[in-house]
C-alpha cells in the first residue's frame, strides 16, 4: 500500500510558547519548581494535545475527505492517520468504495468493519429497521428515512448532513459524538439513546436542525449541544438536558411531560 507523510510542525506553534512560559523563570520560584522536574512531563503533554487536535481534524475530514479528494488518483481504500512519526498511527480519515446499506439487513457473519467509514449519499431507506449493526464513523448526505428504525446501532462519531428523518426512531442506539447538520426531524423518537461517554472527546451535537412532533424519552443528554436549532411540539420524558438545551426547547412551547425533566 501506498502511503505518504506531511510534517505537523505547525500545529506546535502553540506548544513552543507554552513551554516558554512554563521555563520562565520569573513565572516559578527556582527553590520550589526547577525546569528540570517537569521536563520529563511532556512527551505525555503533547500526546495528549495531539490527540484532542486529531479528533477535531477527524470531524472536519469526515465532513469534507471526499470533497477534498474529489478527481484525485487513489486507492478503493484510502486512509489518512495521524499519530507520532515511526509509532501508532490512529485513523481520522478513510474513504472506502461504495456500498447499498439495505443488503447488510438481517445479514448474518457480517463482519466489524464492513460498515465502518462508509458515505452514503441521496438514499431513500423505508420501512426496515437495522438492529445490532455498526456504522461508526460513516456519514449519511441528503438521504431521506421514512418510516425508519435504528435500534441498537452503533452510530458513534456518524455525520448526518441535510437529511430527513420522518416516522424515525432511535432505540438504544449509540449516537456519542454524531454529528446533525441541517437535518429535520419529523415525528420521531429517540428511546433511551446514548449521547456521551468516558472515552469520548465530544458528545451528541445538532446544528440548524428542526424537530417537529417529536419525542424523546429516558434520555441522558445533559452535555449534548443543540445550535441554532428550531422546535414545535416537542415532548420530554424522564430526560436530562442542560438549562441551555431546555430554554431552547421552551421557548417553542415544548410540551415537559409531568415536568419530569431533571435539570
Amino acid at each position: 500500500m501506498d502511503s505518504a507523510s506531511l510534517n505537523c510542525l505547525w500545529m506546535m506553534e502553540l506548544w513552543k510558547k507554552f513551554e516558554e512560559e512554563l521555563c520562565d523563570e520569573r513565572e516559578y520560584i527556582r527553590s520550589l519548581v526547577h525546569p528540570v522536574m517537569f521536563r520529563r512531563f511532556y512527551p505525555a503533554t503533547v500526546r495528549k494535545i495531539m490527540a484532542v487536535l486529531g479528533e477535531y481534524m477527524k470531524v472536519w475530514l469526515a465532513l469534507d475527505l471526499d470533497k477534498i479528494m474529489e478527481g484525485i488518483l487513489r486507492n478503493e481504500e484510502f486512509y489518512v492517520t495521524y499519530g507520532e512519526y515511526i509509532g501508532k498511527q490512529e485513523i481520522i480519515g478513510r474513504l472506502r468504495p461504495k456500498v447499498d446499506l439495505l443488503k447488510y439487513i438481517d445479514k448474518e457473519n457480517l463482519l466489524e468493519d464492513d460498515l465502518k467509514y462508509r458515505s452514503f449519499a441521496k438514499k431513500r431507506y423505508r420501512m426496515k429497521k437495522i438492529d445490532e449493526i455498526d456504522i461508526e464513523n460513516s456519514k449519511f448526505g441528503q438521504c431521506l428515512f421514512e418510516p425508519w428504525t435504528f435500534g441498537k446501532t452503533n452510530l458513534r462519531n456518524v455525520i448526518f448532513d441535510d437529511c430527513h428523518f420522518h416516522l424515525t426512531k432511535f432505540e438504544k442506539t449509540n449516537l456519542t459524538g454524531a454529528i446533525f447538520v441541517n437535518c429535520i426531524f419529523d415525528t420521531c423518537r429517540f428511546h433511551s439513546v446514548k449521547a456521551d461517554d468516558e472515552n469520548s472527546r465530544y458528545p451528541l451535537l445538532f446544528m440548524d436542525c428542526c424537530f417537529a412532533d417529536s419525542k424523546f424519552l429516558n434520555c441522558d443528554w445533559m452535555d449534548v449541544e443543540f445550535v441554532d436549532c428550531e422546535f414545535a411540539c416537542i415532548k420530554l420524558t424522564d430526560c436530562v438536558m442542560n438549562d441551555k438545551a431546555l430554554q431552547e426547547i421552551g421557548k417553542a412551547g415544548a410540551n415537559n411531560d409531568r415536568n419530569i425533566c431533571k435539570y
